[in-house]
């Protein structure tokens, strides 16, 4: 399965499963005074299709990246897992040397980690990756922003997920300043990890009659690539993020 693209309206009507990904900028004002700009990447799914599985899946990646020596240079990676849930583990990482991320998006549920092992170990235990498959972007679209949706795009805001909240800010200097103590993914959100650890346990009974777990292991390479238009020309720089070209 891939990701979907989407028809104009006020619902999300999803067509065809095409890989088509969604995208957003918007500058970012940070102490240094350079300029910086976020980008997401949103994976959006007709269906999740894990354990307690439901219709429509919103998704996303982003990245913080910088102008510096001439060219956009990624600085901070972040991967969204089960945002705002008891199984939220979202991480952030730096860049490091060479401004690339590897995306692991796991099966059926569809939530991104940074490595296959933290992917793995994902929240509540319900995360899989299994063999790597890259993903073929057909198209990466822009979805403005919350108050100014592109394209007829007002679907971005429908009750029926939780897109609309994922197109704000996902660094803080609070969060960056913890990025910059380790040279791994560090986890954002504050779930108590003793009761997702409880659930993950629980669960392996419900595995064994659960078969609606669907094989969409998926890996979305990911590389950083200057962008001067920002999302009119980050597609290329897209294509590079997540596989379609290196």
């Amino acid at each position: 399965m891939l990701p979907a693209e989407f028809g104009p309206g006020p619902a999300p009507r999803p067509g065809e499963r095409n890989g088509t990904l969604y995208g957003q900028a918007f500058p970012v004002t940070r102490p240094d005074g350079g300029k910086w700009v976020e980008l997401h990447y949103h994976h959006l799914w007709t269906r999740d299709c894990g354990r307690g599985g439901h219709e429509l899946d919103a998704e996303h990646v982003s990245a913080l990246i910088r102008w510096s020596g001439g060219r956009w240079r990624a600085e901070y990676w972040y991967a969204a897992a089960h945002e705002n849930t008891l199984c939220d583990v979202s991480m952030i990482r730096k860049a490091g040397v060479e401004p690339l991320a590897e995306v692991w998006i796991s099966s059926g549920k569809h939530a991104s980690f940074l490595s296959k092992e933290s992917c793995n170990k994902g929240g509540c235990g319900g995360d899989q990756c299994g063999e790597k498959q890259t993903l073929r972007v057909k198209q990466v679209m822009n979805v403005g922003q919350r108050d100014v949706p592109m394209h007829g795009y007002e679907w971005v805001l429908s009750s029926q997920w939780p897109l609309g909240e994922k197109l704000d800010s996902d660094f803080d200097e609070q969060l960056l300043a913890l990025a910059d103590k380790s040279d791994s993914p560090v986890r954002v959100a504050g779930s108590m990890r003793g009761t997702q650890t409880t659930l993950a346990v629980g669960k392996k009974p419900v595995d064994a009659v659960d078969t609606a777990v669907k094989k969409t292991d998926g890996a979305l390479e990911a590389g950083a690539s200057g962008t001067t238009g920002f999302l009119r020309k980050a597609a290329r720089g897209v294509g590079r993020f997540l596989g379609r070209a290196r």
